[in-house]
């Protein structure tokens, strides 16, 4: 059984959809693989280094205020868009669960209906806050209630008799 006719689902898209899929031709992208954008074997070794040091979710959305989650994912507070400098900046870096994850790439990216960062910034809208708005680094640098030292890993007993010692 053939599936009824549909709307491209691009945002203000009319196209009539008659193949499989969501999307019309001239909205349909071929999406880069997550190891082309550089979450290649190094980062999956980095992203678990990363998340023992920091083993909580730092919710800069405020997403599960007063509870602590488990960071699943390392995320980047500016987008990178390839540039590998930013990509590799720990500054760059903080531990999210996949809630506060998922939440920040529809609210940046544009998934769910919401209009992308870029085109928030493009049409003039305010900054969004939180310690997650991509693309506008004084906001960032101006909203960020992450501390770090909330989240670090207690020395392991080796480190402590060494410090001892000295």
């Amino acid at each position: 059984m053939r599936k009824p006719d549909r709307a491209c689902a691009y945002p203000g898209c009319a196209a009539i959809l008659q193949s499989e899929g969501s999307f019309c031709e001239k909205h349909r992208e071929p999406q880069p693989s997550p190891s082309s954008q550089g979450y290649d074997r190094r980062w999956y070794f980095y992203s678990i280094a990363y998340r023992r040091k920091f083993p909580f979710c730092c919710d800069p959305f405020r997403r599960h205020p007063g509870h602590l989650r488990k960071s699943e994912c390392v995320g980047h507070k500016l987008a990178h868009k390839g540039d590998q400098r930013l990509f590799w900046d720990p500054a760059n870096h903080y531990a999210l669960c996949i809630s506060c994850n998922s939440y920040q790439s529809a609210k940046d990216e544009g998934g769910f209906g919401n209009r992308s960062a870029i085109d928030r910034k493009r049409d003039g809208e305010a900054a969004s806050a939180g310690c997650g708005a991509r693309g506008d680094s004084d906001a960032i640098q101006s909203s960020t209630t992450y501390d770090r030292n909330v989240y670090s890993v207690p020395p392991s007993p080796d480190e402590t008799t060494a410090k001892a010692k000295r």
